[in-house]
């Protein structure tokens, strides 16, 4: 029996993107749904921030919006870059489709790169672009070390960093309930332009149009 369009989809996404790897404080593998690993930081070096020092970071990020937790409002899957072009880590995060929280999903960065300052410069970056509360989803415990610097960095520029578990993650998303029509007219978009042919990247990067 043939696969639905969703599951070929997400087989397809999976294949698009590599599969972040395992993290080094869990022995499961790092899903950019359900998994936040962090990367241990030691002290900071360059630009400041308030009184914090943290290196430079470009992003590259590609937006999916098939079956996100922030439905109708897309995942956005980053490549974090240093400023001389060397790939660090990755990065998962999307926004309240009522605009009003940043969720971390996902934070990792590669080791040769950690202690560095590295996952704290994209905390930063998500402070300063965003302006608004972040929330994590399932922080793991043995990175409480950096979260505690990663709260403390979000309070210097006047922001918070609060945390939910991924049973509250219902009730979280019981916000946007009213949404639930666009979801629905999303999810079926994104399947119709699968039939059509369009490639992955296509067919799930863009929203409602």
């Amino acid at each position: 029996m043939l696969s639905s369009p969703i599951a070929l989809a997400r087989r397809a996404l999976h294949i698009f993107h590599r599969r972040a790897p395992a993290c080094p404080d869990d022995p499961m593998t790092c899903d950019p749904t359900y998994c936040i690993a962090a990367a241990r930081v030691a002290e900071p070096r360059r630009k400041k921030t308030g009184n914090v020092v943290l290196p430079e970071i470009d992003l590259d990020v590609f937006l999916n919006h098939m079956k996100c937790f922030t439905s109708p409002s897309p995942d956005q899957q980053a490549t974090v870059y240093a400023k001389d072009g060397a790939r660090l880590g990755y990065g998962t995060y999307a926004m309240s489709p009522l605009f009003d929280i940043v969720y971390i999903f996902d934070i990792g960065i590669d080791e040769a790169f950690r202690r560095q300052g590295y996952a704290r410069a994209v905390i930063r970056h998500l402070v300063l672009t965003y302006r608004m509360p972040l929330t994590t989803i399932k922080e793991v415990y043995a990175a409480h070390v950096f979260w505690a610097a990663a709260r403390e960095l979000a309070m210097l520029n006047d922001s918070s960093m609060s945390t939910i578990s991924i049973s509250e993650m219902n009730q979280e998303q019981a916000r946007w309930e009213h949404l639930r029509p666009e979801m629905i007219r999303l999810e079926n978009l994104i399947t119709q332009r699968f039939i059509q042919g369009e490639s992955v990247e296509s067919a799930v990067g863009r929203g409602l149009d």
